[in-house]
């Protein structure tokens, strides 16, 4: 088990280093948005919100042949402190953890170029290394072969190796797995609720794809006696309606997109409405989209990655429950599959109702990352019942779960450095 978490974290490092800053999805806006965000702490000027323009990742974005120098560091001391930027329109200071954690941990170090790049990579570093510990505690105490796959692939490790608004969501859908898994019922004034609360709260103003997953955790509370965690989905599911209702993404954007005329829209075209929700979510949820591209959906991994990435994840189902009890289970599996694609259609319909102008024929601005927390919470699901009390896999389990964290490793760092670097 160590090992596998080992490769986990590897893979994470390799992710971190050799993307350079600011080239996750929307990474250079997340992170304005945080400083912007967290002003008790980083004053109006600061070498933070310089940082992305120094990198110039509007340069690297997009461009194959564009890459950055090693040498590019050694300029850091000509660096220049920023005093206003531009940042998303939404989330709000709890909705980037990591950032705050930070600058907690190093607010005994002086204001300079060098400071400021550690704090970036210190951000980066400690989503991932919180969300590994929520995993691996998840899986110890029941492993699952297939959650176990997901987690190790390099599109979702992304999300919480780089500064994103995705790494709140998934901690937050972590944790709350976490919890759930547990024979412990959780009292609504414990110390779970609140660590719980407060990563929802920072959810709730950041991705309103969360609420078909709130509305299921809120379901599977109940069936497992967790009333409390179940009152806390209900209210966050509030504050996402809330939130929504303000409009204050949409209507800030462009006048095109309009979520009460676009809810008119939808009722009057179901099926329109259902036909760009259906190619979306057929796209999104296509294995061999959760590992490639990274970067900003521009880097293929190489060596064939995505191609047999997807076909080891799904030959890990008939291994997790044994090929007699899969044939066996085959109509529970494919129930819970359609809750997990049922998710995905209500994730993508809130981006549509958001997002997305008024009657477009697709839905604008979805990503498969977006619909991570939904399988997440889903593939736990499925594999709940079979993965509870086992330990760890044998036989074959172990191998292609070491075989591939190793063929990961070589795949991802050799990828991001062909392609973004240049000595």
């Amino acid at each position: 088990m160590k090992l596998l978490f080992l490769g986990l974290f590897l893979i994470g490092i390799s992710i971190t280093v050799f993307l350079p800053p600011f080239q996750g999805p929307d990474e250079a806006a997340h992170w304005k948005t945080a400083i912007n965000q967290a002003s008790v702490i980083f004053p109006e000027c600061s070498f933070e919100k310089s940082l992305p323009n120094f990198f110039e990742s509007n340069r690297i974005v997009w461009h194959s042949q564009e890459k950055l120098a090693l040498a590019k560091f050694s300029e850091l001391n000509s660096l220049r402190e920023t005093c206003k930027t531009r940042d998303v329109a939404y989330s709000n200071v709890f909705s980037y953890p990591t950032v705050l954690v930070s600058a907690a941990l190093t607010w005994w170090m002086p204001s300079n170029p060098w400071t400021a790049v550690f704090r970036f990579y210190l951000s980066r570093l400690l989503g991932g290394v919180a969300f590994l510990l929520i995993v691996s505690q998840v899986l110890r105490r029941g492993f699952s072969l297939p959650l176990f796959l997901f987690v190790a692939s390099p599109l979702l490790l992304q999300q919480v190796f780089t500064v994103s608004g995705d790494t709140v969501v998934l901690l937050f859908v972590g944790y709350s797995i976490l919890l759930l898994q547990s024979s412990k019922v959780c009292k609504f004034l414990g110390y779970e609720i609140y660590i719980l609360g407060l990563l929802g709260v920072g959810v709730a103003a950041n991705k309103p794809t969360i609420l078909p997953v709130l509305f299921f955790m809120a379901l599977f509370s109940r069936k497992k006696g967790q009333n409390s965690l179940g009152i806390l989905y209900l209210l966050l599911m509030a504050s996402v309606f809330l939130f929504l209702r303000n409009d204050s993404i949409s209507l800030a954007t462009t006048e095109s997109i309009n979520p009460h005329r676009q809810i008119d829209f939808v009722l009057e075209n179901i099926w329109g409405t259902f036909r760009a929700l259906w190619r979306t979510v057929r796209a999104a949820l296509w294995p061999a989209t959760w590992v490639s591209p990274l970067g900003y959906l521009e880097t293929t991994l190489l060596f064939g990655f995505p191609i047999v990435w997807s076909l080891v994840w799904f030959l890990s189902w008939p291994i997790q429950f044994r090929f007699s009890n899969f044939l066996g289970r085959r109509l529970e599996l494919f129930s819970a599959f359609l809750g997990v694609v049922l998710m995905g259609f209500l994730s993508a319909l809130a981006m549509y109702l958001v997002y997305t102008p008024v009657g477009y024929h697709m839905v604008l601005g979805m990503q498969s990352r977006y619909i991570f927390p939904a399988l997440l919470f889903g593939i736990f699901l499925i594999g709940h019942d079979r993965s509870r009390g086992q330990k760890s896999l044998k036989g074959w389990g172990f191998v292609i779960s070491q075989g591939m964290l190793v063929y990961s490793i070589f795949c991802v760092g050799y990828s991001l450095v062909s392609r973004y670097w240049v000595v």
